[in-house]
């Protein structure tokens, strides 16, 4: 479901709207000191130092994204477990559903990689 939604990146030079929730230190404080208590916390968080607080961009602030055409002579891009998703296909790449194409492609000689299909849960034995 999440990867069926279009990809976004980051515009050039810009900042996120918010970093996350965060938690202010007491109730019922003027919106001058809330002010000068949020600006304290963006300076001394920055993204390295803040684990689990993620930077959170606006749809403004993006551009949309799609992996970048590969050609003929290219190398095929790959994951860490050396196979291709197919939902973050390249383009200029071909996805075949046949049974043993890839003994016959490793045959001629033709660039190939796995492509990932999804997942299977399966009760543990």
């Amino acid at each position: 479901e999440e990867l069926t939604k279009p990809a976004k990146q980051v515009k050039a030079r810009k900042k996120p709207a918010s970093k996350g929730f965060q938690a202010l230190d007491s109730y019922g404080i003027s919106e001058v000191s809330q002010r000068d208590q949020i600006a304290a916390i963006d300076r001394e968080m920055s993204p390295s130092s803040a684990p689990g607080m993620d930077n959170l961009y606006g749809i403004w602030q993006t551009d949309p994204w799609s992996p970048e055409y590969v050609g003929p002579d290219d190398e095929i891009p790959r994951n860490e477990y050396r196979n291709v998703e197919l939902a973050l296909i390249n383009p200029g790449l071909a996805h075949i559903d046949l049974p043993r194409v890839a003994p016959i492609a490793r045959k001629l000689g033709i660039p190939y990689a796995p492509c990932m299909l999804g997942f299977e849960k399966r009760a543990p034995s």
